[in-house]
């Protein structure tokens, strides 16, 4: 069961996944890696900017405390408020002693007490300066504390970026924005070069796959055009040569085969008729010597001899019969099958030729009772003919009609003459110069012995139609 459920990928597939593999993946990290430099540059940046105006703060203070000794740090802090217009929080220790914004803590929307990580950071790890991130509701802010001493006593200032707002180069928002634009992008022009490389690497292997699927269902002149080079083109050039190869030693056997054969055949033949004759000879003489002679049992003795004769001429006649059924087709192995599937996958094997072929049937499925290996080898003679035709268009059209199944092969290809249009399922009868002349003749013996037949409806310069009729064995299915 879970064997069914696996999934079979193709080489482009797998080549296609393997491309984007290696080639996102790297993307993908750098992406990853980009943001976080962007964040830590933003970061920086709004540690160095929250510095500078707590440093501005500080000086501010200083120089307050300078020229007015006697004021009140609380005095100092509130004097800067006012002429900074920069807001900050003052901590003594972790409790806030004065704010800018002090309305905000007033009304509860934010605490008073510094965060737990600023004061241990600050107070018992001793760091001068130190950047959080602190929130109100969902909303994230950065806040920077600063120690700072002011008339000998030591303070926490805090300055954020919710009140101060920070003019960045670009926000991790926009980085986000611009990064994922980017990268998509990239993505993007990976995806189709990746589709593209891969079908350009395995367009090669799934001719010569598909190819070689023509020559085990039988279709030995199949030739795949050699536009490669390297390796590819030597494998492609040996893949023709090897089709070439197999179809003159087919024919060259199968001539040795039928010479042989009937050297053999004339053998048994010329003994087989032998034994006949020479009862046959002895009868015809002992019928002459009882007529010469004027017995008077002649009439007995020409019945008697006439019958022995009549005998042997039916044992001519038998060995007439079994010389006559050598000559005819191998036996049919018939079962019943679906013809869609069959015309379907026939048509598969030329989806890497300069052809468009055509096949809309107006019936899902019809069974017929026929030799499957035989109708799939007369549809590719039908088909490697237009080809061989010049034609860039064929047609295939289904019907049902009284009990049978119509097809016509059309093609748009150079046509066969008119004179020779009769003779084109004749034995040893071909347009083509290494043609043997025996397709056509071969798929209309083939189809008269299953009850079905093939005429040539027409045939000119513009293309030609050729008609299949077909017994039908099962009910149809509309599509």
């Amino acid at each position: 069961m879970f064997r069914s459920l696996r999934l079979k990928y193709s080489f482009r597939t797998k080549l296609l996944g393997a491309f984007l593999l290696i080639s996102i993946i790297p993307i993908v990290a750098l992406a990853v890696y980009n943001r976080e430099v962007v964040l830590e540059r933003t970061n920086s940046a709004i540690f160095n900017e929250l510095s500078r105006r707590s440093g501005y703060l500080e000086n501010h203070m200083k120089a307050q405390k300078d020229k007015y000794p006697e004021r009140s740090p609380l005095s100092i802090f509130e004097n800067t408020g006012r002429e900074s217009r920069i807001a900050f929080n003052i901590y003594d220790n972790s409790d806030m002693i004065y704010s800018s914004r002090r309305e905000y803590y007033d009304n509860g929307l934010m605490t008073s007490k510094l965060k737990s990580d600023a004061h241990y950071n600050l107070n018992y790890l001793s760091y001068r300066e130190y950047l959080t991130e602190e929130s109100i509701n969902n909303y994230k802010y950065d806040a920077y504390f600063r120690k700072i001493n002011i008339d000998n006593k030591n303070f926490i200032i805090g300055v954020n970026d919710a009140f101060n707002k920070i003019e960045l180069f670009y926000s991790p928002v926009d980085a986000d924005v611009f990064l994922f634009g980017v990268y998509s992008f990239a993505v993007l022009i990976i995806t189709i070069l990746s589709t593209l490389f891969a079908n350009q690497i395995s367009s090669p292997i799934r001719k010569l796959t598909r190819a070689t699927n023509a020559v085990a269902q039988g279709d030995l002149s199949v030739q795949l055009q050699n536009k490669e080079k390297g390796e590819l083109k030597e494998l492609f050039e040996g893949f023709n040569a090897m089709t070439n190869e197999l179809q003159k030693n087919q024919n060259d056997i199968a001539e040795l085969e039928r010479e042989n054969a009937w050297k053999e055949m004339a053998k048994q033949v010329a003994h087989e008729i032998k034994n006949p004759l020479t009862p046959m000879k002895l009868s015809v003489q002992q019928l002459v010597a009882a007529f010469n002679d004027k017995k008077t049992d002649f009439s007995e003795t020409l019945k008697k001899l006439s019958q022995a004769i009549l005998n042997q001429i039916d044992n001519l006649s038998l060995i007439a019969s079994e010389f006559s059924s050598f000559a005819k087709m191998p036996s049919l192995k018939l079962e019943e099958f679906d013809l869609i599937p069959v015309i379907k996958d026939t048509i598969n094997i030329f989806s890497d030729e300069e052809v468009k072929i055509e096949f809309q049937p107006m019936i899902k499925s019809v069974i017929v009772e026929s030799d499957n290996s035989q109708m799939r080898r007369s549809f590719i003679n039908l088909i490697r003919n237009s080809l061989q035709a010049q034609a860039d268009l064929i047609k295939i059209n289904l019907r049902v009609e009284n009990g049978y199944i119509i097809i016509e092969v059309i093609d748009n290809g150079k046509g066969i003459a008119l004179a020779n249009q009769s003779k084109v399922f004749e034995a040893n009868f071909s347009t083509k110069e290494k043609g043997l002349g025996l397709g056509l003749k071969l798929i209309k013996r083939f189809l008269e012995n299953t009850n079905g037949e093939i005429i040539l409806l027409s045939s000119t310069n513009e293309g030609t139609i050729f008609k299949i009729k077909i017994p039908i064995k099962n009910t149809l299915q509309t599509a």
